[in-house]
């Protein structure tokens, strides 16, 4: 595999037996360094996913499983390298393209309407096979920490400065952080 090509594993769709299949994908060194390079993160020590296939109705796909990693980044404060592990459970339905449930309802005047805390809508998938990798990355992009921070790294002063015209009275975090430490009189 070149360098900066992304792991790749792709499942037949049409012989999916009806009691599902049961696979597992681990990304080797090269594809761990590609994934790392892509996600913006220093290193990646693990990258895993225990994964189900099953058939859904006629001719879709559900796939279930866990994704585990373990990813080392910068702290945004202190720049330490800061560890992470990643436990995801999945759970993705796949269906044709072609397919009438892979579209969401249409209102009347053309506006899509999706539910925020309903089931994600299916992934459409074409020809007759699905790259069990593209949802498990993407879950993985998902569960990175965006701001990852070392135990105990604070930016000094952060709490202590004042706000543009508050010169004469005390910051309210200030006052939050007497409390939490007890060196408060109120």
């Amino acid at each position: 595999m070149s360098k900066g090509v992304l792991p790749s594993f792709a499942v037949s769709v049409a012989t999916l037996p009806k009691s599902g299949f049961r696979l597992e994908v681990e990304a080797d060194e090269q594809e761990r360094q590609s994934v790392a390079e892509h996600a913006g993160v220093e290193a990646i020590h693990e990258l895993r996913a225990d994964l189900t296939l099953y058939r859904w109705r006629k001719d879709g796909v559900r796939l279930s499983g866990s994704l585990a990693a373990r990813i080392e980044q910068s702290c945004v404060v202190s720049l330490e390298p800061v560890l992470q592990e990643i436990d995801k459970e999945l759970g993705i339905l796949f269906l044709p393209e072609s397919s009438r449930f892979a579209r969401p309802e249409e209102q009347h005047n053309g506006e899509l309407v999706l539910d925020p805390l309903g089931e994600d809508i299916p992934d459409t998938f074409s020809g007759g096979s699905i790259d069990v990798w593209q949802p498990v990355l993407e879950q993985f992009l998902l569960a990175i920490d965006p701001w990852p921070r070392a135990p105990g790294a604070e930016r000094e002063g952060a709490l202590e400065q004042p706000v543009s015209g508050d010169e004469g009275r005390e910051s309210p975090f200030s006052v939050l952080q007497q409390l939490k430490s007890g060196k408060s009189d109120r």
